[in-house]
């Protein structure tokens, strides 16, 4: 197994993130009318548990883990082939794309990882304001009948959320260096796509946005997590959703707590 990475081949893996609610699923759904991409595909979350399994193994690598491999570098090794192998299978059971294109929000915390783990891969990040993110988790809060107004608390999980999620971008933006690529969201509602990755920007197809032959956007377009965004064109009309649930005193937590990483991801 120690050789297990030099077998698969080299497609590029694109992997997509952001907070839940930061406009991950639009910026996934743009990204996958280029040509040499992958149509829309649901969530990677088997890709992410391998991730946690690293986590796992790294924690408790002095007292577990290093029974098993002969050192920390086999370690890594077999690590690094395992997710490979694993994209590769992707790739072949959805045609082979030119580019793989994933996304999970879960994962996006752990991208410092990946990028160590998969040095080829390319990572692109969508970023959105805290006041009408934490606003949009509320009201999946609210409609899964887990949040009433004045649950401050709630509030402070979100705001939690929101910073972790990012984590892992601003720990390792020096090493990822040119595979990484933040875009806000907002600007994406504006038709602004300066900061996507050119390749993809020059071949974007706006009249296949929403097209997939892979998944159909209606079956994760349910329950709490339901917006009336997904399947449509690229509208700026839910800014009003932090006027519809923030109140002062919840802007004031949302602000206290996410404004230092709101202020290094380019929000003043």
């Amino acid at each position: 197994m120690d050789n297990i990475g030099e077998f698969v081949s080299k497609p590029r893996w694109v992997f997509v993130g952001g907070a839940p609610r930061s406009g991950t699923t639009l910026l996934q759904a743009l990204l996958s009318t280029a040509n040499f991409s992958n149509d829309y595909i649901a969530e990677c979350g088997y890709f992410s548990t391998l991730i946690t399994s690293y986590i796992h193994g790294c924690s408790r690598f002095s007292d577990q883990t290093k029974y098993y491999f002969k050192d920390w570098q086999n370690f890594n090794l077999f690590h690094r082939g395992l997710l490979q192998t694993v994209l590769e299978k992707i790739s072949l059971n959805i045609g082979n794309p030119e580019t793989l294109l994933l996304k999970d929000p879960l994962l996006t915390p752990h991208f410092d990882l990946v990028s160590d783990l998969l040095p080829e891969a390319t990572f692109i990040v969508s970023v959105r304001n805290p006041l009408p993110t934490v606003a949009s988790r509320l009201q999946v809060m609210k409609r899964a009948g887990d949040w009433t107004e004045g649950d401050f608390s709630k509030v402070e999980r979100c705001c939690d959320e929101y910073n972790f999620s990012y984590s892992g971008i601003l720990r390792g933006r020096a090493s990822m260096e040119s595979r990484l690529y933040i875009v806000k969201y907002e600007d994406i509602l504006k038709y602004i796509f300066s900061d996507i990755p050119a390749d993809f920007r020059d071949n974007l197809r706006l009249d296949k946005l929403w097209g997939s032959s892979l998944t159909d956007i209606n079956e994760s377009n349910v329950g709490p997590w339901r917006s009336q965004l997904y399947g449509g064109p690229i509208t700026p009309s839910d800014d009003h959703v932090t006027d519809a649930i923030i109140s002062k005193a919840i802007e004031d937590i949302v602000l206290s707590r996410c404004g230092d990483t709101a202020n290094m991801l380019g929000y003043s």
